[in-house]
Parts: C-alpha cells; sequence; structure tokens
C-alpha cells in the first residue's frame, strides 16, 4: 500500500525518491509516520475534501433528481429519535471536532455550498493537533511510536495552508544517490527506531544492549 501511496506523490512532480523510498518497510510501521516521512497527509484529509467537493457540486447541480436526492438525504440525517446513518449523517458527524464545525453543519443542513478553502485550512489544522499530545511525552519515559518520531525523527511542520501541505518532505528524499540502496536505508533507519521492542529501542533506550531480553 505504501509504495502505491508514495508514486502517486511522484508523480505529482515531488522527489523521484518518493516513490521508492517506501520500499522494504515494515508493514506494522505507522503509516501517519510513513506518510508524513514522505511530506504527505493523512489519507483521511483526501478522503473528505474529495466528499466535501462532492457535497458542493451536489449543491450545484441543475438536475431536479439530484437536488431532491440531497435534501432528502439531508431529513433522514436530522430524524432525531430514529436516526438513518445515510451519506448526509456520515458527513455530519465527520465535522465534528473542527473549529468551524457549527457553519459548516448549518450550511449543511440547508444545502448550501461550503466554503472550500476554510474547510481545508480547519481540517488541515485538526491533523496537526493529532501530534500536540506526543510534543509533551519524552520517548525515553514513554515507549510510543508516534512519540519517538515526532520528536527525534520528523522535520517540524509548517503553517496550514490552503494550498500546500503542512507537512515537509526532508532533503536526503531530493538527492540522487546511487545506488538507490542510499535513500531506502535513510527510510528505513529514520522509520524503524520508532519502534518499541527491545532489540529496536536498543539504539536509544538507556541499555546499550538487548541482551538481557
Amino acid at each position: 500500500m505504501g509504495h502505491s501511496l508514495l508514486t502517486t506523490r511522484q508523480r505529482d512532480g515531488q522527489s523521484p525518491a518518493v516513490g521508492s523510498a517506501g520500499k522494504d518497510i515494515r508493514d506494522t510501521t505507522l503509516s501517519c509516520c510513513v506518510m508524513r516521512e514522505c511530506g504527505l497527509e493523512p489519507l483521511q484529509f483526501n478522503w473528505f475534501r474529495a466528499a466535501m467537493r462532492l457535497y458542493n457540486s451536489l449543491t450545484k447541480s441543475n438536475s431536479y433528481t439530484m437536488n431532491k436526492v440531497l435534501h432528502a438525504d439531508m431529513q433522514l440525517s436530522a430524524r432525531v429519535h430514529d436516526p438513518i446513518f445515510c451519506w448526509s449523517a456520515h458527513i455530519l458527524s465527520a465535522v465534528d471536532g473542527l473549529k468551524q464545525s457549527y457553519i459548516f453543519k448549518q450550511k449543511l443542513q440547508n444545502c448550501e455550498p461550503i466554503d472550500l478553502s476554510r474547510f481545508v485550512v480547519d481540517l488541515r489544522e485538526r491533523h496537526l493537533e493529532y501530534w500536540t499530545p506526543y510534543s509533551d511525552t519524552h520517548p525515553r519515559e514513554h515507549k510510543s511510536k508516534h512519540s519517538t518520531y515526532h520528536q527525534w525523527c520528523a522535520l517540524p511542520t509548517k503553517r496550514a495552508l490552503v494550498t500546500h501541505s503542512p507537512y515537509i518532505l526532508p532533503k536526503y528524499m531530493f538527492l540522487n544517490l546511487p545506488p538507490r540502496d542510499v535513500i531506502h536505508s535513510s527510510t528505513r533507519f529514520r522509520l524503524l527506531r520508532v519502534y518499541t521492542l527491545c532489540f529496536e529501542t536498543a539504539a536509544w533506550n538507556q541499555s546499550n544492549s538487548p541482551s538481557h531480553v
């Protein structure tokens, strides 16, 4: 899965090394760490943005049938005593947690278009807040893969904007280093250090050897 995701970024004009950097990375490696290492945003961000674009296109559709379907679906989601988890209900539920969720919900319930720029920035800010709890925990004190990668390996994030991802692609991804195994080794080194097994934490744990296992 990782390789196919990264080659998509490669086709978008990013570093040629990104497409192959995901090879040989363990399946148990946290996907959020792999995506961030490659400067990519979580899949949930792309899914939600695409869903909101679809919703906006429905609100602007000239089709009478599509308009009736949208309003009927929204009415089903508003049933309090006998809620039906239709498409609109899932969208309304997913909006919870956004800073401007009240405005977005009001627009959705009225079947009005959503300001996609404001929505994208709000959504990116929510995804950035995902890493906030891992800034206060030291990797040596808490065996957390998220905390280890966030504090010791990941590059700082940028401000959430409409047009750009807040994640930075490491410079080694842009280097033309023959053989390509150098890129693979660098990626594995940065990502494998987030493991919490004894033989993997020997490099950064107080114990210099996992021989006590």
